[in-house]
């Protein structure tokens, strides 16, 4: 009765998380990740990061799904993810607007994919920010936020070109979008002249970054932890 009052005063706060409840994951599913997206004034939005379990997957999942609640335990998105293994959630804010990233990692055969949605979320609801879902590896990177070097705010991803063995040093070609009030603006697509070793924070590194934000040691479900 106490947890019965407590989703339900909860539901009718005004910034509320949507209760729990709303989730119903089949038996063959496990949530791996929740995150609450504050929205001020208006009812908080509650979303999931649910993995499917396979018998046949050397990982033991074979899917991955995400789902935002609001509090009236409505559906306000969903993403199905079908090669992903497990979907992790991180914020971020550009010019003031907060922003959740959508990350599923993809395996393969001598590494992996991820994946990546950025959704906006305010008053009116949740909507696409990325001009598409955002394709990479892990011998990629990803940066989101504060560009570094003057260049104010945006996005920007590079990926290795297979000039030589797997992890040589590589040539990347980088690819940014700009902040402009509330939407990107690119991309601006150029190829480093310099080969570097495919790791991911060497490169954010030679771009003048400040980190890569790709955080893989979140799947925990890949890398078994």
């Amino acid at each position: 009765m106490l947890a019965f009052a407590l989703a339900a005063a909860l539901a009718t706060s005004p910034t509320a998380a949507a209760p729990a409840e709303c989730l119903r994951p089949d038996p063959a599913e496990t949530m791996v990740d929740q995150q609450v997206l504050d929205r001020g004034k208006a009812p908080a939005l509650q979303a999931y990061a649910v993995s499917r379990r396979d018998a046949e997957s050397p990982w033991g999942y074979g899917a991955s799904r995400v789902v935002i609640y609001g509090a009236d335990c409505a559906v306000v998105y969903a993403q199905r993810f079908d090669d992903g293994l497990e979907t992790h959630f991180a914020s971020a804010k550009l010019g003031g607007r907060p922003i959740l990233e959508i990350t599923t990692l993809i395996p393969g055969g001598s590494g992996f994919g991820l994946e990546q949605v950025l959704l906006g979320y305010d008053e009116d609801g949740v909507f696409h920010l990325a001009p598409q879902r955002l394709r990479y590896g892990n011998m990629d990177g990803f940066h989101l936020g504060d560009l570094g070097e003057g260049r104010g705010e945006g996005l920007m991803l590079w990926e290795a070109h297979w000039d030589g063995a797997h992890y040589d040093p590589h040539r990347y070609t980088v690819m940014t979008w700009r902040w402009r009030k509330d939407h990107f603006v690119g991309p601006e697509v150029w190829t480093t002249r310099k080969h570097y070793d495919p790791d991911p924070e060497t490169v954010a590194k030679a771009l003048g970054l400040p980190a890569d934000q790709t955080e893989i040691q979140r799947f925990k479900l890949y890398f078994g932890k």
